[in-house]
């Protein structure tokens, strides 16, 4: 991504906490520093698929204060100025605002892809080349927020759906298309039907977009949040910058970038790809995303089975024998077990709430 005009920096958004993969994923160490889907964690995963396409340098992680020390030993390669550290939990309007400032700061002229970094894809060529046909779109019309669109195989109720409207224009053989709508979680019926209509597609979260143009969009849609980034760059590079930016950040409108941006700029289009993609949501969806045959059995750690259909088995330090369960989860580890029915794993983080208001919160 070098040689042109506008440069090009991808973003791994790091900082959340993953709360539906409790017991295994805590506060103190995510699903996102976690080797969930091979040997590799998810977040080495993210840098990986990214890296055969970016430069190290051109790759940066957003994330908590508290992970800081995680994304350095997990990245040794990633040069220490490329971690972008988060100093109050906010949304991903709050994470966006920083990156675009801390990166226009550097370079006016950068373009900007975001990714979660705790999805999983199984086929990373087509994610890349997607990338490189966002960025002629963007490079081209620099007022566009690009999103990548997955094309739905199922009615999945658990993720937010974007509905495209007329194509703006093709790059290559990639049609592009404005999008017409944002919605929200949907129940089976009206998932069904959008899988049927053939106009809608899984939100992902990664979308493409120029550094300035992202700050302009602040201003028109989250003033507020647009006064903080005006303090922050006003001391980039001062001795005060700290102070100020734990100061401004916490204040920021804590809302995710979806509401903020998304549904209020008429300048977004949607690029659909084919993407065997997950954001492993919760237990289940990890299962149906590593393991096809629906019988068989997601284990880690040693498991011993006998007569058991469609079990989750995580074990930490000791064999995990299961006898005659159907549909059931089971995750052990130094300081909670966790036995779940496939039926409620993406309730868990509901669950889990309710155990931190309690006795049980140092487990979270």
């Amino acid at each position: 991504m070098s040689g042109k005009k506008n440069s090009m920096k991808a973003i791994i958004m790091a900082g959340g906490s993953g709360t539906r993969l409790w017991p295994l994923s805590t506060k103190s160490m995510p699903k996102q520093f976690q080797p969930l889907a091979s040997d590799r964690t998810m977040l080495q995963e993210s840098f990986d698929r990214l890296h055969k396409e970016f430069a190290y340098e051109d790759i940066y992680i957003a994330t908590n204060e508290d992970y800081v020390d995680l994304v350095k030993e997990q990245l040794p390669e990633l040069p220490e100025k490329n971690i972008i550290a988060e100093t109050a939990l906010r949304d991903t309007a709050s994470a966006v605002a920083l990156i675009s400032t801390l990166v226009y700061a550097d370079d006016p002229d950068a373009i900007i892809a975001v990714f979660p970094s705790d999805h999983v894809i199984q086929n990373d060529e087509v994610l890349l080349s997607g990338i490189k046909t966002a960025y002629s779109f963007v490079a081209e019309n620099l007022a566009y927020i690009l999103t990548f669109g997955i094309m739905p195989n199922e009615p999945e109720v658990g993720y937010g759906y974007i509905k495209k409207g007329e194509p703006i224009n093709g790059v290559g053989d990639d049609t592009i298309y404005k999008t017409q709508e944002f919605v929200e979680k949907p129940d089976r019926e009206t998932a069904q039907g959008y899988l049927a209509d053939g106009h809608y597609y899984w939100n992902a979260g990664m979308f493409v977009f120029h550094a300035g143009e992202m700050i302009k969009k602040f201003k028109s849609y989250v003033p507020d949040t647009y006064k903080r980034i005006l303090a922050i760059q006003e001391v980039l590079g001062h001795e005060d910058f700290e102070k100020v930016l734990r100061s401004q950040y916490a204040k920021m409108d804590k809302i995710s970038v979806d509401y903020a941006i998304m549904e209020n700029s008429d300048k977004i289009a949607i690029l659909p790809l084919a993407l065997k993609w997950s954001d492993v949501g919760n237990w289940v969806a990890l299962k149906e995303t590593l393991v096809e045959d629906q019988d068989l059995h997601l284990s880690s750690g040693e498991h011993v089975d006998f007569k058991s259909t469609n079990t989750v088995v995580f074990g930490s330090n000791k064999p995990i024998v299961t006898v005659g369960l159907k549909d059931t989860i089971v995750i052990e580890t130094k300081d909670a077990l966790l036995v779940c029915s496939h039926d409620e794993a993406a309730n868990l983080s509901k669950y889990v709430k309710e155990m931190g208001k309690g006795e049980y919160g140092h487990l979270l």
